[in-house]
C-alpha cells in the first residue's frame, strides 16, 4: 500500500493543478498544502515551519512539489538518508508539462508514480535513473514489486552495476516461492531464469529468491556476486522500556533497518510480549505503519527453545529472558515457515530481532 501523498504548491495555478490531480483518483490518501492566501475547501495551509513538518512526515508520507525543483531540493535536503528509507519526492511545473522523480524512484516507487501522474494529466515523466533510461533489469524494483526483502544493499548495487556493464544475471527461484513471483519481471535480455542449479552456476552474477538463507552458501559458489532476496515480509520483534515514545521506537527501528539493509515498508507485523500490548509508544508506532501488533504470554514465549542471548533482568521483570527474539521465533513457529534473519540486538531503550515469512 502506498504511503499518503503530500502535494505542495506555492502558487494559485499550482493549487489548481493539485486539485485537478487529486480528482484523478490515483491515490488512496492525498492532501494539498498551499500558502494561506490560496486556501480553499479541501486545501490546507502550509505549516509555518515547512522543513520541520516534512521531517515529521518523512518515512510516513511521500511528496509532490508543484513548483521549481530548487524549492523541492531545499525543503527536503535535510531529511535525505538513503534510497531504501527516503520518501519518494517528485517535482512538477505548475502547468503540468513535466514531472521528475527526485528521490526514491525505485524502492519508494517515485518512477512508477511519475509515470502514473504523467498518464493521467498528460505530463512528460523525466526519468534519469540509468536502468530505466536504458531499459535494464533493476533488482530493487524487482524486489519491491514482488514483496521481497533485499538482504544486502552492497550486493544489490553490485548486481545493478553488473547489469549496466552488460553481464547476464542468473536468477534462481526456489520452488516454494515460484507462485508468488511475477515472471515478467525477470524474463528480459539482462537476466536468465534458471530452471536447474547447473544452469544457475554458469553465471558469475546471480540473484536467489528463497524464504531461507541456509542454501545460499551452496548457490553462491563460483559467483562474483550472489544476492539473496528473501521472499515474504519482515516480522519485527520488539522489547522495550516502559513509556518509551513512538519517536524513540521509530528512530531505533530505522537504525536497525539501515544496518541490515531493509526498509520500514517491508515490515509486515510487529510482535512482543503481552505486557506491552497497551504500551502507548509501541501501539502508536504500529498504527503509524498500518501493521498488526501481536503479543504473546511469557508461557507462550518459553516454547521457542534456545535463543542467542539471555537477560536475567528482563526475566525478573517479564518472566522471560529474551522478549524480542522469542516473539519472532514464536510467530515463525505458529506460521510454520520463514527464518530468523537478525538475532536479538540492543538499541536505545529497546531490543529488536527480525524474521522473514
Amino acid at each position: 500500500m502506498r504511503r499518503p501523498l503530500m502535494m505542495i504548491s506555492y502558487t494559485k495555478e499550482g493549487a489548481r493543478l493539485c486539485r485537478r490531480l487529486k480528482k484523478q483518483d490515483l491515490f488512496s490518501r492525498c492532501s494539498i498544502f498551499v500558502p494561506e492566501k490560496y486556501v480553499e475547501d479541501g486545501i490546507s495551509a502550509l505549516p509555518v515551519d515547512v522543513r520541520a513538518w516534512i521531517s515529521e512526515e518523512w518515512g510516513r508520507s511521500d511528496f509532490l512539489f508543484v513548483c521549481a525543483a530548487g524549492i523541492a531540493v531545499r525543503m527536503t535536503a535535510h531529511c535525505v538518508n538513503d534510497k531504501y528509507n527516503d520518501a519518494a519526492v517528485l517535482v512538477m511545473d505548475e502547468k503540468g508539462q513535466f514531472i521528475i522523480p527526485l528521490l526514491s524512484g525505485h524502492v519508494g516507487g517515485g518512477v512508477s508514480l511519475a509515470r502514473a501522474i504523467g498518464d493521467s494529466i498528460g505530463a512528460i515523466p523525466v526519468i534519469t535513473t540509468a536502468t530505466d533510461v536504458r531499459e535494464k533489469f533493476a533488482v530493487d524494483v524487482f524486489a519491491v514489486r514482488n514483496h521481497l526483502v533485499i538482504t544486502d544493499r552492497d550486493k544489490a548495487k553490485e548486481i545493478s552495476a553488473a547489469v549496466l556493464s552488460g553481464h547476464k544475471i542468473g536468477i534462481w527461484i526456489e520452488p516454494e516461492s515460484e507462485q508468488e513471483i511475477r515472471f515478467t519481471d525477470v524474463e528480459n535480455r539482462d537476466t536468465v531464469l534458471c530452471r536447474t542449479l547447473e544452469e544457475f552456476r554458469q553465471y558469475e552474477y546471480g540473484v536467489v529468491v528463497s524464504r531461507n538463507r541456509k542454501e545460499i552458501g551452496v548457490l553462491e559458489e563460483g559467483k562474483i556476486c550472489c544476492l539473496h532476496l528473501a521472499a515474504g515480509k519482515l516480522v519485527f520483534g520488539i522489547g522495550c522500556r516502559k513509556d518509551i515514545s513512538c519517536e524513540e521506537i521509530r528512530s531505533s527501528v530505522r537504525e536497525c533497518l539501515n544496518e541490515c539493509g531493509f526498509s520500514e515498508r517491508q515490515i509486515g507485523v510487529v510482535v512482543s510480549i503481552d505486557l506491552k500490548a497497551n504500551e502507548p509508544g509501541l501501539c502508536a508506532y504500529c498504527e503509524e505503519l498500518h501493521v498488526p501488533f501481536i503479543t504473546y504470554s511469557s508461557g507462550q514465549l518459553k516454547e521457542t527453545g534456545e535463543v542467542s542471548s539471555s537477560s536475567s533482568f528482563v526475566k525478573q521483570v517479564t518472566g522471560i529472558d529474551n522478549v524480542c527474539e522469542r516473539a519472532v521465533r514464536k510467530y515463525l513457529m505458529d506460521h510454520g515457515s520463514g527464518a530468523l534473519i537478525q538475532e536479538k540486538k540492543c538499541l536505545h531503550k529497546m531490543t529488536v530481532a527480525i524474521g522473514c515469512v
